[in-house]
C-alpha cells in the first residue's frame, strides 16, 4: 500500500497530464458530492421556507389580531382616562359632602348635648309639675263640690232673671216710657263710649227696597274717625236668635241703598237670649241689653 502510494506521488510529480487528469477527476467527484450535499440542503431550505411561509402567515394574522386589540385597548383606555376624570370630580364633592356632613354632626352633638342638659331641667320640672298637679287634683275635688253648688245656684238665679225679664217687658208695655225712647236715650251714649261713634239722635225711618217697605226703628247718621257711619238699628224687648237673622235681612237691604259710609247694625232690647248671642256674632250684629252702659 506504502509502495502505491510513492508510486502515484511520483507519478504526480513526473507527469503533468496525469497529474491534471487526477485534480479533475478528484474535483468532479467532489463536486458531485457537494452538489448532492447542496440538493439535500435546498430540500431541507424548501421545507423549512415553506415551514417559515407558514409561520408568517400565521404571524401576519396575529399581527392584525394585536393591531385591533391595540385599537380597541386605545378605545379602552380614553373610557377609562374619562371615568377616571369623573371619578376625581367625584371624589371632590364627596370631599366636599364629608366636610360638611362633619361640620354638621359637629353641631348636631352640640346640640344633643344642650338637649340633653334641656332634658334634665325638663324631668326636673316635670317632678315639680306632677306634684303640683297632685296638689290641684285634691283641690279640684273641693271645687267641683262649690261648682256644683253655684250651679244650683245660678239655676235659681237664671229663673229668676228671666222672671224678671219678663216683668219688665210687660211693664214697658204699660209705661209710657217704652222701649224704643229709652233705646234713643241710651244707644247714642253707649255708641260715644264703646265704639266712638258720634251720632246726636236716632229716629224711626222707612225705606223702600225693591218696591216693599222696610221700617228702620233706630236710625241715625255720625262720625267715627271723621267718617260717615249709617246706625241701622231695631229695639225689641226679648231678642231671639231668630229676630236677629230677620232684622239681618232687612237691614243689609237697606244697607245697600246707603253710599259713602259704613252701616252699624244694633238691637237694643231687655232680654238676650244666647241664641240671639251666636247669631249676631255671625252676622256681625252688635246687642245691647238695657242694663248696659
Amino acid at each position: 500500500m506504502r509502495e502505491l502510494k510513492k508510486e502515484l506521488l511520483e507519478l504526480l510529480k513526473e507527469d503533468e497530464e496525469f497529474r491534471y487528469a487526477m485534480i479533475g477527476l478528484l474535483g468532479l467527484e467532489d463536486t458531485r458530492k457537494a452538489l448532492s450535499k447542496l440538493t439535500r440542503a435546498i430540500g431541507k431550505l424548501a421545507t423549512a421556507q415553506a415551514r417559515l411561509g407558514k409561520s408568517v402567515e400565521g404571524l401576519a394574522k396575529r399581527v392584525e389580531e394585536l393591531a385591533a386589540a391595540q385599537l380597541r385597548l386605545e378605545k379602552r383606555m380614553e373610557e377609562l382616562a374619562a371615568a377616571h376624570l369623573s371619578l376625581e370630580r367625584r371624589v371632590e364633592e364627596l370631599a366636599k359632602r364629608v366636610d360638611a356632613l362633619a361640620a354638621a354632626h359637629e353641631s348636631l352633638t352640640k346640640r344633643m348635648e344642650e338637649l340633653a342638659a334641656a332634658h334634665a331641667s325638663l324631668e326636673r320640672r316635670v317632678e315639680e309639675l306632677a306634684k303640683r298637679v297632685e296638689e290641684l287634683a285634691a283641690a279640684h275635688l273641693s271645687l267641683e263640690k262649690r261648682v256644683e253648688e253655684l250651679a244650683k245656684s245660678v239655676l235659681k238665679l237664671t229663673d229668676a232673671v228671666q222672671n224678671l225679664a219678663r216683668e219688665v217687658g210687660r211693664l214697658s208695655e204699660t209705661v209710657g216710657f217704652g222701649l224704643k225712647d229709652v233705646a234713643r236715650f241710651v244707644v247714642p251714649g253707649w255708641l260715644h263710649r264703646h265704639e266712638g261713634i258720634e251720632v246726636e239722635d236716632l229716629v224711626r225711618r222707612f225705606f223702600t227696597v225693591e218696591g216693599e217697605e222696610v221700617e228702620i226703628n233706630l236710625y241715625g247718621e255720625g262720625l267715627r274717625e271723621g267718617r260717615r257711619v249709617y246706625i241701622l238699628g231695631e229695639a225689641k224687648s226679648r231678642i231671639y236668635g231668630d229676630d236677629v237673622w230677620r232684622f239681618y235681612s232687612a237691614a243689609s237691604n237697606v244697607a245697600k241703598l246707603l253710599k259713602g259710609g259704613d252701616a252699624y247694625m244694633l238691637m237694643f232690647g231687655f232680654y238676650v237670649h244666647p241664641t240671639a248671642e251666636k247669631a249676631a256674632e255671625k252676622l256681625g250684629v252688635k246687642l245691647i241689653a238695657s242694663y248696659m252702659r
